[in-house]
């Protein structure tokens, strides 16, 4: 059986605090493939350290390396930001995701849609 090829992706990246204290960092990539059907692909976690102190170059390494990987897995790549409270985590997160994304070239999509729908009326 001859693997499918993936025409786009929409990486979502999210902090969550499910099992740390200080949060963790999830890219969650959704990939799209040429016959038009969709598949999740495999998260990326990172726990966050303390403070913006102890983690800060750890979550720019986590968050360019991650979306560059998933970048190439696919022609087309889109970053979706899911951003839940007001916390140094997730302002940190958010502006390291929106620097490696315009790094990328990637395009930004709404967060509370996290649609590719939504993407072919942005890119069109």
């Amino acid at each position: 059986m001859k693997p499918q090829r993936r025409s786009r992706a929409l990486l979502t990246v999210q902090v969550i605090y499910d099992r740390y204290r200080c949060g963790e960092v999830i890219i969650r990539p959704e990939y799209e493939y040429i016959d038009g059907s969709r598949k999740p692909g495999s998260s990326k976690r990172m726990a966050l350290g303390e403070s913006v102190a102890a983690c800060a170059a750890d979550v720019w390494e986590f968050m360019f390396s991650g979306l560059l990987e998933m970048q190439s897995e696919a022609p087309e790549v889109a970053l979706s930001i899911h951003a839940d409270g007001d916390s140094w985590p997730q302002t940190l997160v958010e502006g390291f995701a929106r620097a490696a994304a315009y790094e990328l070239s990637m395009d930004l999509v709404p967060e509370d849609t996290g649609q590719m729908e939504l993407w072919d009326t942005l890119v069109a």
